[in-house]
């Protein structure tokens, strides 16, 4: 009886020593981090819902062509999140895989030809030419037709600046717009072995010769060439000048 009281009074004051050790306390700090840490994963997880919900939308709306080349030829320009989402979208419009092959090598082509486009595209050095050679054209053929029209109606230039104008205007329309629509090229272009063509390489409308010859009037249009080798002309246009 005496040991068993013994050891009951020695587990009583283990229990009673373990019950005096002060527990720590957590700061502010520490129980906004738990609670931080616990709800984290979910926030994580509605994130990524409401970011597959908005690729899946927005793949909905592309083409057959666009979805293809989004996990094909242009995967490395989308996230992972968005090429997931085209492929779902792909295996529910049910899109013949064997189209993926042909619609890469049309990429490939494309990109070719855009990369044989770039590389002949003239320098602005030579485009400075151009300028000269054919604003000396294009006040020729002022002479010319302002000539004839001044000595056949009796007119003065010297004395109404708006006749002036007007020649020199219809001297310079006529000779880009002709000469770019149906030789794709002006004199200046001639000499340098160069030819007008669009952003595709395909050759220009009459309408966009028409739009790159009034672009022309923009101020600094002339000099802006001298920076990028399209100048505001071609880019609004969305022609350029290329080696024949």
């Amino acid at each position: 009886m005496g040991n068993g009281f013994v050891f009951e009074l020695k587990v009583f004051n283990r229990q009673k020593n373990l019950n005096l050790v002060p527990k720590p306390k957590l700061s502010r700090g520490d129980a906004v981090g738990n609670i931080t840490r616990s709800v984290q994963p979910k926030t994580n997880k509605q994130n990524r819902q409401i970011m597959e919900n908005n690729f899946d939308n927005v793949m909905s709306k592309k083409t057959n062509e666009e979805l293809i080349k989004i996990v094909t030829t242009d995967c490395s320009k989308y996230q992972l999140l968005a090429i997931e989402s085209a492929t779902k979208e792909i295996e529910l419009r049910k899109i013949d895989t064997t189209k993926f092959q042909e619609i890469v090598e049309k990429v490939n082509s494309e990109n070719q030809k855009q990369n044989e486009l770039e590389n002949n595209t003239v320098s602005s050095g030579i485009r400075f030419i151009h300028f000269v050679v054919d604003s000396i054209i294009v006040f020729i053929l002022y002479l010319l037709i302002g000539g004839f029209f001044l000595f056949a109606f009796n007119l003065n230039a010297n004395s109404n600046y708006l006749i002036f104008l007007f020649f020199i205007l219809t001297s310079f329309i006529l000779y880009y717009t002709l000469m770019e629509f149906k030789f794709q090229k002006t004199i200046a272009k001639f000499i340098t072995k160069t030819i007008v063509v669009t952003s595709d390489g395909e050759k220009a409308t009459l309408n966009e010769i028409f739009i790159r010859t009034i672009c022309r009037c923009i101020p600094f249009d002339r000099i802006s060439f001298l920076f990028t080798k399209n100048g505001f002309h071609d880019r609004i246009s969305n022609t350029k000048v290329i080696k024949n």
